[in-house]
């Protein structure tokens, strides 16, 4: 699961690229963006192994900045613009689509993981209750700890503005897209 959050925030820091070469021009918002299709989606997958072969023989990063407006903050160079150009892609709406896979890829992870994250808490805290041994101001602090853990998980929504559209397309791509993003 670690590996794999972390690919999550590598690949979504595609959108963040840093170049040491070429001008820069700046990705700008996505707002009102169209959501990804079917064709985007599988287009993107056949085209993103390569793209970033391509990038890492330049010597150029794909790194992570944040994952909260990592749109506004991307860039791209030149040379980027006309390799992806020359495979019918506006470089623009290429970024979009790979910050959304990426987006709906962790968000799938993350609400596989909450669940689970959250039965282990309450597990925890069940166990801490039936302790014997602890003595009741220390079984008192640590219940506290996890009830405060256990609320702030509830309260945490799995929102990255992915929509059901989009999360439907990625859902029987998903372990395609993690092996692709792996560089497997």
């Amino acid at each position: 699961m670690a590996k794999r959050l972390r690919v999550a925030f590598v690949v979504c820091g595609v959108v963040c690229l840093l170049s040491v070469a070429g001008g820069l021009m700046p990705l700008g918002a996505q707002e009102g963006e169209e959501p990804f299709s079917a064709g985007e989606l599988d287009r993107f997958m056949e085209d993103w192994p390569a793209f970033a072969r391509w990038n890492e023989e330049r010597g150029e990063e794909i790194a992570v900045d944040e994952l909260s407006g990592m749109h506004a903050a991307a860039t791209y160079t030149r040379d980027m613009e006309r390799y992806l150009a020359n495979r019918g892609w506006a470089p623009r709406r290429f970024f979009f689509v790979a910050g959304r896979v990426s987006k709906a890829v962790m968000a799938a992870e993350l609400a596989e993981e909450f669940p689970r994250a959250l039965r282990e808490l309450e597990q925890q805290r069940e166990e801490i209750r039936a302790d014997q041994d602890l003595p009741p101001e220390q079984k008192e602090m640590m219940l506290g700890i996890l009830d405060m853990q256990i609320e702030h998980l509830r309260a945490q929504e799995i929102d990255l503005g992915i929509t059901p559209a989009e999360m439907e397309l990625i859902a029987p791509r998903r372990d395609a897209l993690w092996r692709m993003f792996e560089g497997e």
